[in-house]
């Protein structure tokens, strides 16, 4: 099993009580968490969610050090 720790407040709620069997299934869950987020990360729905864009963020450089840590 695989846990992640050690990220941003702001991407750790997404990896909180989570486990995952492999890397492979890490980085999956990590892309597809970003192209929601991306979807979602527009300027309309930051005068709304201001802290989106940030997540959008945090949740990249914790892909980023996944993928350099792997």
């Amino acid at each position: 099993m695989v846990r992640v720790d050690g990220l941003p407040e702001s991407a750790a709620e997404l990896f909180r009580d989570r486990s995952f069997c492999s890397v492979r299934c890490l980085r999956a869950f990590c892309l597809e968490s970003l192209e929601t987020l991306d979807s979602l990360d527009t300027r309309q729905a930051r005068d709304v969610v201001t802290d989106l864009h940030e997540l959008y963020q945090a949740m990249a450089q914790a892909f980023a050090q996944i993928l350099s840590g792997a």
